[in-house]
């Protein structure tokens, strides 16, 4: 069964397909990273474009939605001043998860299907099959419930097939490239041992002295 067809608006569409925690273009030199959201410029900012005394979005009063990663995936906050939930309300159906305490809904679809991840559960997004915490919920992401209906069918044909093109977007510091580095450094470090462990063989060896007779 496909995700219903739910009409957007602007902001909520830019909102679902923009890329965060990327450095911000306006505060680059500080460093910062857009982990926040602002409804009104339909933008990622960071805390300073929030927080800085001429920023546009302090003086116009914009509202500004928090924006978290968990498990290398971008989530929203659901409540408090910087929460989503004031705005839309998707806990009806939409799985609800946690993150240092914090309740959260994800942004985009979890992953492929339970079939080929593993994952044991009787609950499914309707939408991309991932396994659900609640019987009662049918989503595990705001994408999955507000895809048309057309779209949410080529992602679960797509899933089922193994297609990596609908992987969640690239996210700075995401888990690929933690792996990659991970991988490297342990290779590296087996190479190492494995050259120690040899030239300690050697030198525990007793030298070879000629038979007396």
């Amino acid at each position: 069964m496909g995700a219903p067809t739910l009409p957007m608006p602007p902001w909520f569409e830019r909102f679902l397909k923009a890329a965060f925690y990327v450095p911000c273009a306006v505060h680059r030199n500080n460093r910062k990273w857009c982990n926040l959201y602002c409804t009104d410029c339909m933008t990622p900012v960071c805390s300073d474009c929030r927080d800085d005394e001429g920023s546009h979005c302090r003086s116009h009063n914009h509202l500004i939605l928090q924006v978290v990663r968990s498990s290398y995936q971008a989530a929203v906050q659901i409540d408090g001043a910087n929460g989503i939930g004031k705005l839309f309300d998707g806990e009806d159906d939409i799985q609800v998860y946690r993150a240092n305490r914090v309740r959260i809904f994800y942004l985009h679809s979890r992953g492929p299907s339970r079939a080929e991840n593993g994952r044991a559960s009787p609950y499914q997004c309707e939408a991309c099959s991932w396994p659900l915490l609640d019987s009662d919920k049918r989503y595990c992401s705001i994408s999955c419930k507000l895809m048309p209906a057309e779209q949410s069918n080529r992602l679960h044909h797509k899933h089922q097939d193994g297609d990596p093109s609908f992987a969640t977007p690239h996210v700075v510091g995401s888990d690929s490239d933690d792996a990659s580095r991970e991988h490297s450094n342990s290779s590296l470090s087996n190479t190492i041992s494995d050259e120690q462990g040899k030239g300690d063989k050697r030198k525990a060896k007793c030298p070879r002295r000629s038979p007396l007779f």
